[in-house]
């Protein structure tokens, strides 16, 4: 048993119209334009306790860089894809079945900044390593 109270809505089958209004995208107003990262201290104080001082202000750096990321445009182009969610197109203009997902461009462009975002920060790492003989990275303290 939960410590939790059970709302009513929890009793609700999961596809319901009424379950789906609980996250609505305007239920959560104002975190578009927001640094996640910044905002966040749970994420702050998780990573001050894992990491050493020196890890630290080297992660920060990446970590507000991806808070903007993610609390400007992604942010901005969730917004627009839950406007103009992926739709499937069934059949072509000949009446043949064709079956595909037609994405917003809004999606493909969130996905393309977030997977920028992630080979950037790779680049960084192996570009830190390969400056360092040792193989020493500031994010992992074992040598590679």
């Amino acid at each position: 048993m939960s410590d939790y109270d059970s709302e009513a809505v929890d009793r609700l089958p999961f596809a319901t119209p009424e379950k789906s209004q609980r996250y609505q995208t305007e239920n959560y107003r104002g975190a578009v334009g927001l640094n996640w990262y910044r905002t966040d201290p749970t994420l702050q104080f998780t990573m001050a306790y894992y990491l050493q001082p020196e890890e630290l202000s080297f992660a920060e750096r990446h970590l507000t860089r991806i808070g903007e990321l993610m609390g400007g445009p992604v942010a901005q182009w969730a917004d627009e894809t839950d406007r103009n969610p992926p739709r499937l197109e069934r059949y072509d203009r000949w009446g043949h079945d064709i079956s595909r997902v037609i994405m917003p461009a809004s999606f493909t462009e969130s996905k393309r900044a977030v997977l920028d975002a992630q080979k950037t920060l790779r680049e960084l790492k192996r570009d830190q390593v390969s400056h360092d003989r040792r193989g020493y990275c500031p994010l992992r303290k074992s040598q590679y």
